[in-house]
């Protein structure tokens, strides 16, 4: 009858083991550390965003505002010089007229 027996461990395979043990907490604590800071990168990277699009938000408001003042103003300029001239007035449509109904005849 033979006893198959396994091998004790020498010491320096303790050590090795003991090495990778180690290694592989110091791995665990490294990508744990990494998660924090792609969490934290996440983070900043998305409030940077919100703040972009909000300032975005505010100058295409500003933009919009500046476009209704504008035809706002041409507006008016146009009625005033509709009531300062309105034969000529009449006239100028009557030709603007006259015009497009050649042009969209063709």
């Amino acid at each position: 009858m033979s006893t198959n027996t396994i091998p004790l461990p020498t010491s320096d395979e303790k050590k090795e083991v003991k090495e990778i043990d180690s290694d592989v907490e110091a791995l665990k604590s490294d990508f744990e550390s990494l998660k924090g800071n792609v969490n934290s990168l996440m983070a900043s990277v998305s409030r940077l965003a919100g703040k972009q699009a909000e300032k975005s938000a505010d100058k295409g408001k500003a933009l919009a505002d500046d476009a209704v003042d504008t035809l706002e103003s041409t507006r008016d300029s146009i009625q005033s010089q509709i009531r300062s001239k309105p034969l000529a007035a009449v006239g100028i449509a009557a030709g603007v007229g006259a015009l497009i109904a050649i042009a969209t005849r063709r």
